[in-house]
């Protein structure tokens, strides 16, 4: 990541990383959830321009909760 990010930036494009631990669906356990918030942060101090993420629960609130928190990573 770190090199595409340096390539990246010698041609103004933006890096957005794709946080996301396993595939299937979009409603993860706790660990998994820890596990993304580590990427986002890793790819916080590797410089890139953002994350891109989906996370799904059956309370729409917390979804709304777990998507903020990981957006306000990179505020």
């Amino acid at each position: 990541m770190r090199a595409a990010v340096a390539f990246a930036g010698e041609h103004d494009v933006a890096v957005m990383a794709m946080a996301r631990p396993r595939g299937g669906d979009f409603v993860y356990t706790p660990e998994e959830e820890q596990m993304m918030l580590d990427d986002i942060a890793c790819a916080r101090r590797l410089g890139t321009t953002g994350v891109v993420f989906g996370c799904l629960t059956a309370d729409p609130a917390m979804m709304q909760a777990s998507a903020d928190i990981r957006a306000g990573l990179f505020a």
